[in-house]
């Protein structure tokens, strides 16, 4: 079996993607596991996509900048992920 570079970027970057989900997933919960559970309905009600860090309140920052960071980068993850499949299915390798 021969693979094409192409083929191997790609390979590099599914599995860097997935690398990048997961740890930015576990980096949320260890966050998530330092809050209070009224710490943590009070973020996840004021929560909003994309929403400053800044504009929680002074509790709250810190998990706000990570979780952020972590949901964003989910989703970026998802995104390219669902490309690449479709990428390889409509093209192949």
């Amino acid at each position: 079996m021969h693979l094409s570079f192409n083929a191997i970027i790609t390979l590099c970057l599914v599995l860097y993607v997935i690398w990048m989900a997961y740890s930015e997933n576990a980096k949320e919960k260890a966050s998530e596991a330092k809050l209070s559970p009224d710490q943590l309905k009070r973020f996840n009600d004021a929560y909003t996509f994309a929403q400053p860090a800044q504009e929680y309140p002074n509790d709250l920052q810190d998990h706000a900048a990570i979780a952020q960071r972590a949901r964003i980068r989910k989703v970026v993850s998802a995104v390219i992920l669902g490309a690449v499949v479709l990428f390889v299915l409509l093209r192949g390798l």
